[in-house]
């Protein structure tokens, strides 16, 4: 095991005398193929999206269906405001922490900002 990896007491995670490299490979592995499959599935639908909608609408409500498609995944993007990273590694400190009790606070705090902006943009109308 590396010497900068505790499992013991403070900061020793929910990984505490379970470090298994082979395991943690694995489990990421398994992670990164469903990764690649959800993305490749979201890339065939919206290639099928745009055949059907070009096929079936003419070109100029065609070219507004998809804009509009467009402005709401800009939209959806920007409204996370970050929130899915600054999580990511607060998370996990807190987790090497040995912090377990913080981490319905966190979310609680986090999920308000991205709501927010979400119905903002709701209300508008995006």
């Amino acid at each position: 095991m590396p010497e900068n990896v505790t499992t013991q007491g403070p900061g020793a995670g929910a990984l505490a005398g379970a470090y298994r490299p082979q395991a943690q490979l694995g489990a990421v592995a398994r992670g990164g193929v469903l990764s690649l499959a959800g993305a490749a599935t979201a890339a065939l639908g919206g290639i099928a999206l745009t055949v059907v909608v070009s096929r079936g609408l003419d070109a100029a409500e065609a070219g507004a269906f998809l804009s509009v498609v467009a402005l709401f995944g800009v939209v959806a993007a920007a409204s996370t405001l970050g929130v899915d990273a600054g999580l990511g590694r607060f998370l996990l400190r807190l987790d090497a922490e040995g912090r377990a009790a913080d981490v319905r606070r966190l979310l609680r705090r986090a999920i308000a900002p991205p709501l927010a902006v979400a119905l903002l943009a709701a209300a508008v109308g995006l």
